[in-house]
């Protein structure tokens, strides 16, 4: 149901207790869309609760956070119905990045993913941390000091938005000043942490600026932030919707627009979103004139808040609006009342019409609580709490009929280059309705020399349009994506590039330890890169000694190739490696220098002194066998006495392996010393050193 607009929200309990009629929604259009909806990556990693909802990143893949496990989750693209088969676990965060991760995850303008835990970390309250997608490796860019920052980033389905700055923006539900009433913070991608505001931070009684913020922000087209708060306000202490206007110093400014009441919706959850007709949208998980079921609001810029559409016990429970490429609303709601376990839903701007498009079963994954998003492919992914395999929720797919346009696409002049014109890379992008949804990036995957940076253009209503020229360097296959919002990505055809010379590369070789003792493991590194062009050759390295093969290894992601090999078969002598690059179609070959690997018969050196208590200035018998691992030969050369780390008798000679030392004590202070006979090698044997040997001077 959809009640008159207004400019007060406390002018809405005057209005529905004088009778005012409230709008009726219109009926829906004869032919409303359908979704089948696929248990698309049913979680078997058994780690999940997926309550933050999906990205989209440039490579075409899917990322998300697994709260529980505090996992970074992939699920690779696909279409049709793959149920459980898609699922697969891009890593396990380490320590240092925090545990229970919380919201969503961003691609930044580098190509990295950025995201947020509460907890652990090196202040024990979580860390915006960068994760890198080519090494599946995760760094803390800022630990949350909650003496300073607040604490306990926004839950339930809180999280970053990406503003046009190239900044990261988000909210705290507690902390932020000393009134611990929650904040709003800017990170940067280097890791500087600003407080933007702190709410009820004046001491006001009621707190009319609004405290407890939950959800997301919204860069909207007046280039101000816009948000919501689950508490205080000058109404019924049930929040308030709130503007953040940019400023040249902190704190910014801060206006609560409307006071929210549970009459007409509360509770925020997820992104808000701005529609087509330039309104803003955003669901309330309670609240709203059905028991509590929950309710869409809209505000118009004019000071006018709208409750848009309340929902019912069937369809009850919104999470987080998008906007799709056909400029509807989507978004899933949580039903009790029905036998199914989620619904996703279509919302119209300005008409109101509420579609249900497509039902999770109860019987496999459930509760569904993040946002949505429209893949490159066109159709709709969401995440759920619960259900699947292992009851730890999943992500589903909803492929809908009519087909739905993507909302980013992009196009080639030519899916084919071969050192002729350039090639044009296109792109639309058809929600473009918010700055955060217009705050785009061009990437290349995998590389190569080609453009890559911000994706802007022509703006025509909710359209986004904009193209570059590029022209590529080397040979090979190529995809351009545009990301927008660090959330949602368009993918190009494939590129095929040929007739081009291949990249001249360099390789360099390293060997560590060097001398290494037979029987030993030596590794073996070799890093091949691009002497003149951009990206990471591909491809394998064959190790040599002297034109044999010791083993060929297939380049890392880096660009790096590691063999680790044991000594045993080879004899004491000079063996000249050199590393010899396989190169893939981009790249030419390369050899590396040469490095002298030098190999020698292991020894074992020990020591014995009598006596070990010696009363000065008595002398101390030191006798040191010196004898090889592998070998059969003996040892020759000198060792080093060593007193508590100190050389006091030097290159001592060996008879037979043996030496035999008189070492007088006098002039030396009482005490106990730590003695230890060193052998300093031969050309054919290793260093060792024995066991130490305590010695006490009376």
């Amino acid at each position: 149901m959809r009640p008159c607009s207004f400019r007060s929200a406390a002018l809405l309990p005057i209005l529905l207790l004088a009778g005012v009629p409230l709008l009726a929604q219109k009926p829906e259009t004869s032919m409303p869309p359908t979704a089948v909806l696929n248990d698309f990556a049913n979680n078997a990693d058994g780690n999940g609760y997926l309550i933050y909802g999906p990205m989209q990143a440039s490579d075409g893949n899917y990322y998300m956070l697994g709260e529980t496990a505090t996992n970074m989750i992939r699920v690779l693209p696909n279409s049709g119905d793959t149920a459980g088969t898609l699922g697969t676990l891009a890593g396990q965060l380490p320590a240092v990045c925090g545990t229970d991760a919380i919201g969503n995850v961003i691609e930044g303008s580098d190509g990295n993913l950025y995201g947020m835990t509460y907890s652990g970390a090196a202040n024990n309250q979580g860390a915006f941390f960068k994760y890198v997608i080519s090494t599946r490796t995760c760094t803390p860019v800022y630990n949350f000091n909650p003496s300073v920052d607040g604490s306990y980033p926004s839950q339930l389905q809180g999280g970053l938005t990406y503003g046009t700055d190239g900044n990261f923006y988000g909210m705290f539900a507690y902390g932020g000043g000393s009134a611990n009433n929650g904040s709003v913070f800017q990170i940067t991608p280097a890791g500087a942490y600003n407080t933007i505001y702190s709410f009820c931070s004046t001491g006001v009684s009621g707190c009319p600026d609004g405290q407890r913020p939950y959800g997301y922000l919204i860069q909207a087209t007046d280039g101000n932030f816009y948000g919501a708060t689950n508490a205080g306000g000058s109404g019924a202490n049930q929040g308030v919707f709130f503007q953040i206007v940019p400023g040249v110093t902190f704190p910014w400014v801060e206006t609560a627009l409307f006071n929210i009441a549970c009459i007409n919706g509360c509770t925020p959850r997820g992104p808000i979103v701005e529609g087509p007709d330039g309104d803003l949208y955003g669901a309330m998980s309670a609240g709203g004139a059905n028991d509590g079921d929950g309710a869409i609001f809209q505000y118009d810029f004019q000071g006018d808040f709208i409750d848009y559409y309340d929902l019912s016990a069937q369809y009850e429970y919104p999470a987080a609006l998008f906007v799709g490429g056909d400029g509807n609303m989507y978004g899933e709601a949580y039903p009790y009342e029905c036998d199914c376990a989620g619904d996703l839903y279509q919302l119209t701007p300005q008409t109101a019409i509420y579609t249900s498009m497509g039902t999770l079963e109860a019987s496999t994954l459930t509760n569904p609580q993040g946002q949505i998003i429209q893949g490159s492919d066109g159709n709709f992914y969401g995440t759920t709490q619960s259900g699947g395999t292992k009851t730890y929720g999943g992500m589903y797919q909803g492929v809908v009929t009519p087909a739905i346009p993507a909302p980013v696409q992009v196009t080639l002049s030519s899916t084919t280059y071969n050192g002729s014109a350039p090639i044009t890379v296109s792109w639309e992008v058809l929600n473009a309705t918010s700055d955060t949804y217009r705050n785009c990036y061009l990437y290349t995957q995998p590389g190569g020399g080609t453009f890559t940076g911000k994706a802007t253009g022509t703006q025509s209503g909710s359209t986004l349009s904009g193209s570059s020229m590029v022209t590529p360097t080397l040979t090979g296959t190529y995809t351009y994506a545009v990301e927008c919002a660090g959330t949602e990505a368009g993918i190009s055809p494939t590129l095929t590039v040929t007739g081009l010379a291949a990249a001249a590369t360099k390789t360099v070789l390293a060997v560590s330890p060097n001398p290494v003792s037979i029987g030993a493991t030596v590794t073996l590194t070799a890093t091949v890169t691009r002497t003149s062009e951009s990206g990471t050759p591909t491809g394998s390295v064959s190790f040599e000694y002297q034109g044999t093969v010791l083993a060929t290894v297939n380049l890392n992601t880096s660009g790096v190739a590691v063999l680790t090999a044991l000594t045993t078969p080879y004899g004491p002598m000079t063996y000249p490696v050199t590393a010899h690059y396989v190169p893939d179609s981009q790249d030419s070959a390369s050899v590396s220098n040469t490095v002298n690997v030098v190999l020698k018969y292991g020894t074992t050196t020990t020591l014995t002194v009598s006596p070990t208590t010696i009363t000065v200035p008595g002398d101390a018998t030191l006798t040191v066998h010196v004898t090889q691992k592998t070998g059969t030969g003996t040892p020759t050369g000198t060792v080093t006495i060593y007193a508590n780390g100190g050389a006091v008798i030097s290159n001592y000679p060996l008879t037979n392996g043996s030496a035999t030392i008189v070492a007088p004590t006098t002039g030396l202070p009482n005490g106990t010393y730590s003695v230890t006979a060193g052998y300093n090698g031969s050309s054919v044997e290793s260093t060792s050193t024995s066991t130490a040997v305590p010695v006490t001077l009376n």
